[in-house]
């Protein structure tokens, strides 16, 4: 019987944390990863356009990325991992100086925002 060697490249965001669980992963497996500065949008043209085989992120965002960087769907596989610990919170904070209907108009855009991504 022969052995099937995947050499699959990873591609993660320079200075991000992928939260304990999947930064452990990363550095206990080393996988061959190229690290980058751009945004998800760009990462996803990176990944399709071949330039690496998969990247990680958040199941909420990937929907919603994919739209907002014009591609097509079809072109992807998302794979969700098994077993993976909830993620970590997020806080927005803001000065004193911000106007609250300009926090207000944020906390409406995050509102549609999770019901866009609930909806998938």
């Amino acid at each position: 019987m022969s052995a099937l060697l995947i050499s699959a490249i990873n591609m993660v965001k320079s200075g991000y944390s992928y939260g304990d669980h999947l930064d452990s992963a990363i550095r206990n497996l080393a996988p061959r990863t190229i690290s980058t500065t751009q945004e998800n949008l760009v990462m996803l043209q990176m990944l399709q356009a071949g330039r690496v085989d998969y990247l990680l992120i958040a199941p909420e965002e990937a929907e919603f990325a994919i739209s907002e960087a014009g591609l097509n769907r079809q072109d992807f596989l998302l794979h969700s991992l098994q077993n993976m610990p909830l993620g970590e919170q997020r806080f927005l904070i803001f000065s004193q100086q911000v106007a609250p209907e300009v926090i207000e108009h944020i906390n409406q855009r995050l509102r549609f925002y999770h019901q866009r991504v609930s909806a998938l």
